[in-house]
């Protein structure tokens, strides 16, 4: 499988929260921790998607968060 990284972020929770999103509209997404398991404060978690589906992945995001901030 090819994937893809649509995201990347210093916080776990949220990009759980950006991977179950996606799920929940049938896209297919996995977490790569970077982070360094000595030092917590150093590093990357990236939510990767297959690229198939990338475009669909970020208009997506796009879409929420353009839907947070007008809330």
């Amino acid at each position: 499988m090819n994937w893809q990284k649509i995201y990347g972020t210093t916080n776990l929770p949220q990009a759980e929260i950006i991977k179950n999103l996606l799920k929940e509209h049938d896209i297919q997404a996995i977490i790569l921790n970077k982070r360094d398991s000595a030092y917590n404060m150093f590093g990357e978690v990236e939510v990767l998607v297959l690229r198939e589906d990338v475009i669909k992945a970020i208009q997506l995001l796009k879409h929420e968060l353009e839907t947070e901030r007008s809330d």
